[in-house]
């Protein structure tokens, strides 16, 4: 067994937006990516909040004076459209729960300038993509925070692993949180951080919007599990893509038997239908 999740603590937001969807008789999505990414950071804020909540009723955790609910979680995986969503996300987090802990009058006082606040004090994403003002502010602060000591020390410790297998393989959509996972275990592994009874955060976006935060210890076995992981192995042979490689790919002007690579002991996509009564069936064979 490699992980036990925490009874009774998972925790939602959801909210009906139209960030990224894609309308009907499209091939492609409509993303609006600077709301998505609000929306990400908002919902899954409120999330944490939410599982903080029921963490704390529970007596799962346990604050002592000046501590957060991030002090209580060894790693965080985060949904991954992009490795450095993840960093977004963290310092996102951390912001709004140091905020009100001593070291949070400490760090300002080393940044040198205030947190940027919007002038519309409810806070709504409409009105804070309105603030112009305030979005260069609060940008420019995030960046002069994210480079303080303070900020790289819970980066390093409880999200760059995350984030290594992300950087490899690019956007997973909803099984990005779990290659995170993934990538935190093979990685802190290789370290040689013993990882039995570390509590890990998970962070889960689905665009539309909704977010979801739950937690879970790994467990005593986690070892039999994590010691053959090899991400690079597993990847096998690459090809780096010309562009016009790549917008063959993208457009689906490729023929769907005309493989980048050679195929190897593995199932390979050799048809398509197209017929009316099996349209979008998929043909597959082993490859050896």
């Amino acid at each position: 067994r490699l992980l036990a999740f925490d009874p009774k603590v998972t925790s939602t937001s959801i909210k009906n937006e139209y960030d990224f969807y894609r309308p009907f008789g499209k091939e492609t999505p409509i993303v609006h990516g600077q709301y998505s990414n609000l929306l990400y950071l908002i919902q899954v804020r409120n999330a944490l909040e939410a599982y903080k909540t029921r963490a704390l009723s529970t007596g799962l955790i346990k604050l002592k004076e000046g501590e957060t609910v991030l002090d209580h979680i060894d790693y965080l995986n985060m949904h991954l459209p992009y490795s450095n969503m993840g960093k977004k996300a963290l310092a996102y987090l951390v912001r709004h729960e140091w905020r009100t802990t001593p070291r949070w009058k400490k760090l300002i006082e080393k940044i040198g300038i205030e947190e940027p606040r919007p002038k519309d004090p409810r806070g709504t994403i409409e009105s804070i993509l309105a603030d112009a003002d305030y979005m260069t502010k609060d940008h420019e602060f995030t960046k002069l925070f994210t480079k303080t000591k303070e900020f790289q020390d819970i980066y390093e410790a409880k999200l760059a692993s995350s984030l290594i297998a992300s950087k490899m393989i690019g956007n997973l959509y909803t099984a990005s949180l779990y290659l995170g996972f993934r990538s935190s275990l093979e990685f802190e592994f290789q370290k040689g951080v013993e990882l039995e009874g570390k509590r890990i955060g998970f962070g889960s976006y689905g665009s539309g919007s909704s977010a979801m935060v739950f937690s879970g210890v790994i467990q005593p076995s986690y070892k039999h599990v994590v010691k053959d992981m090899n991400l690079e192995a597993e990847l096998g042979k690459r090809k780096k893509l010309s562009l016009e490689e790549y917008e063959e790919i993208h457009e689906n002007k490729r023929s769907v038997d005309d493989s980048i690579l050679e195929p190897k002991k593995e199932f390979v996509l050799v048809s398509v239908a197209t017929a009316p009564e099996s349209s979008g069936e998929r043909k597959y064979v082993f490859s050896e």
